[in-house]
């Protein structure tokens, strides 16, 4: 097929997108504009609010002939999703269902996007939820819960803290989660929180701390009563060198003193680079390691060694000292873990090939090549 041929295969007509989910019964199909009004529906939407056609709802937005909140609700997401341009991702919502109860569904919404940006309309659907699930059996509370979590995905780690906040027990949350999305509490909470993450590091410029935080993915952890300095079990990859010490030099990782990476500084590949590594230990008080970005965890002090890792050291060294406070080790026989930019987790060798050197980058062994987002050393097949 010729380019203009897969031009044409990408540039579907909407038209063939409704015929497509005229077929679908469970999943109200539709598409609206910049103001919210339908351009767009399947057959299953018009059934499901008593119009005679399609033609019924076109021009319309759902307030204008759904009863309540009903037509309400939906209005308001529509009206968000236009001016901030965020989609929204299987929410849970009650919708209307004439001539019958009102249904419980699992709406998507994505926005239109033109090439500079500028939010066009709105495609998505409602689809039913995967099992029969009368109105009755699924508290308001917990419709409410998900919502609150997807606002604030920070607040609400474990199933424990959302079974609280819908409330319901633990094992009613699991039938619940299982019945209307097939995934355990832990797996739907993962699930929401690695969608966000995506999101906002394709469409966002934002640090990937930054990222890391908006999406739940941190550890509160426990905090020292003098110092509120949360403990951790991982550490920054500053690089291949402290410079001597000076830890708000770039020394080619990931992490940076007050400076901003992103992805597309990482050129040797993210899954050529290590982004976190463990440490056991350090040689600072009560042997507490922090994470980056908790108070007083940065600067040339005590707390920035205790937040920061370098392949200037081996991993797990013998001798304590300024090696064991910016080397990288752990309670594991031989090794730690690190997780690479792309996500991935690999247990590191203490063999791994080394050779450091300050300014040489032809003397470096693979751990320190590893450590470097951008020295366009070749890497080969280390594991």
């Amino acid at each position: 097929m010729d380019d203009h041929g897969v031009h044409q295969v990408r540039s579907i007509e909407l038209d063939l997108l409704v015929q497509l989910f005229d077929q679908a019964s469970d999943v109200a199909f539709f598409a609206k504009d910049a103001c919210g009004r339908y351009v767009a529906v399947n057959d299953s939407l018009v059934r499901r609010h008593g119009l005679k056609n399609k033609a019924d709802a076109i021009g319309k937005r759902p307030r204008d002939f759904c009863p309540g909140d009903f037509g309400l609700v939906p209005s308001e997401q529509d009206e968000k999703i236009l001016r901030t341009g965020r989609p929204l991702i299987d929410h849970l919502e009650m919708q209307w269902h004439r001539p019958h109860e009102p249904v419980w569904c699992l709406t998507t919404k994505l926005p239109i996007l033109a090439p500079s940006g500028e939010v066009l309309g709105i495609v998505g659907f409602s689809r039913d939820a995967r099992s029969p699930v009368e109105s009755h059996e699924i508290p308001v509370e917990f419709a409410t819960a998900l919502e609150y979590f997807e606002q604030h995905l920070s607040e609400i780690g474990t199933p424990s803290a959302l079974a609280t906040r819908s409330k319901i027990s633990l094992q009613k949350l699991a039938r619940l989660t299982k019945r209307l999305f097939g995934l355990t509490p832990s797996q739907l909470i993962t699930k929401t929180r690695i969608a966000t993450a995506s999101r906002l590091l394709f469409e966002s410029t934002h640090p990937i701390s930054e990222i890391a935080l908006a999406s739940g993915f941190y550890d509160p952890m426990i905090y020292r009563r003098d110092e509120g300095i949360g403990k951790a079990n991982y550490i920054a990859n500053i690089g291949v060198t402290i410079n001597g010490g000076a830890l708000k030099d770039d020394s080619g990782g990931p992490f940076i003193y007050k400076d901003e990476k992103g992805f597309r500084d990482i050129s040797d590949g993210t899954s050529n680079t290590i982004l976190v590594g463990e440490r056991a230990r350090a040689n600072v008080t009560n042997d507490e390691v922090t994470w980056l970005g908790t108070p007083k965890s940065i600067g040339n002090g005590a707390h920035g060694k205790r937040c920061t890792g370098s392949a200037q050291y081996v991993i797990n060294p013998v001798v304590q000292g300024t090696a064991s406070v910016f080397s990288f080790s752990s309670m594991h026989v031989g090794g730690a873990n690190f997780a690479f930019a792309d996500g991935s987790v690999h247990f590191i060798s203490e063999t791994i090939e080394f050779g450091w050197h300050r300014t040489n980058r032809t003397l470096w062994g693979v751990f320190q090549k590893l450590a470097h987002r951008e020295d366009g050393l070749v890497v080969g097949n280390w594991e």
